[in-house]
């Protein structure tokens, strides 16, 4: 049986113990912590991705007893979102949209929160829980044929890989945006560990994007998702293949200068795989800082 709310929040303003790994045994909550208590205490970056995205969905008041601490609290006690939630829950805005036949679109989208930014834009999260919108930080009518068609061969590799409908192109008076497929993982760059196999999963991803005539000009760590739960790796963000090589080479020659490029990522997969001998001192590291 849970403990009280009382409990919670007496707690919460001292010391709580927690199941939380690599953490000490006392430590402070947040609210991302609660939200990972109630999937068993397991903190991967799924875990808290999960945590982070569902407490960006409101924007509860400053110095109020209904807050985000309060929120994870309830989570974690009635397995459920308070009731008390839903006024505070930010609404996704609508933008008119057409796409490159002139049909008019709808565009809804959650443009408080983003959920990543880059140099070239930043994405939100789509009203619909599947799909992501990217929205590009130069204007539309500032971008020149070259640019255009960088991107828009970019997200052809998209469609090309995922299919068809996964990924589109839409544009209003000033903003270019794509609506894709939100596509699943946790970037390379984030992730913790990978099973022993990774390597022949991560040649795999690279076989596939062969075959299909994809070359991924810019294979780095952030743009490689790790599926845990499919054990599989998904390539994003393609790039335009500024020297063709999707058009003029065979694909076993593809495949080769795909693993000539993406020498970076094998390293740091392979730095991240647990081996039995790793899992061990992860082990006891975990239990030395849950002692401390």
């Amino acid at each position: 049986m849970l403990p009280s709310l009382s409990y919670y929040t007496a707690t919460n303003s001292a010391n709580c113990n927690t199941n939380l790994p690599f953490l000490s045994a006392t430590r402070r909550m947040t609210p991302e912590d609660y939200l990972i208590e109630s999937l068993g205490g397991i903190d991967s970056p799924e875990n808290r991705k999960w945590a982070q995205e569902l407490l960006s969905k409101y924007d509860f008041p400053t110095n109020s007893c209904h807050n985000s601490l309060e929120f994870a609290i309830h989570y974690l006690q009635c397995e459920q979102i308070p009731d008390w939630a839903e006024q505070y829950k930010i609404a996704a805005i609508e933008t008119k949209v057409i796409d490159k036949e002139g049909n008019v679109h709808t565009l809804s989208y959650f443009a408080n929160h983003p959920i990543h930014s880059g140099v070239d834009g930043e994405v939100f999260q789509d009203k619909d829980e599947n799909y992501v919108l990217k929205k590009y930080h130069e204007t539309y009518n500032y971008l020149d044929d070259s640019e255009l068609g960088a991107i828009e061969k970019s997200i052809a590799f998209f469609c090309h890989y995922y299919g068809e409908d996964s990924a589109k192109i839409y544009y209003d008076e000033e903003n270019l945006f794509v609506r894709m497929e939100k596509i699943a993982g946790i970037p390379l760059s984030k992730i913790d560990s990978l099973p022993t196999d990774a390597i022949q999963k991560f040649e795999s991803m690279l076989a596939t994007m062969a075959e299909k005539n994809i070359f991924h000009s810019d294979l780095q760590q952030d743009n490689i998702l790790w599926d845990r739960y499919e054990s599989k790796f998904n390539p994003i963000d393609f790039g335009d293949d500024p020297r063709n090589f999707s058009n003029i080479l065979e694909p076993e020659e593809l495949l080769q200068e795909l693993k000539y490029n993406a020498e970076n990522c094998v390293k740091l997969i392979e730095q991240k795989i647990i081996t039995p001998d790793k899992q061990t001192n992860l082990f006891q590291q975990m239990i030395f800082k849950n002692l401390v």
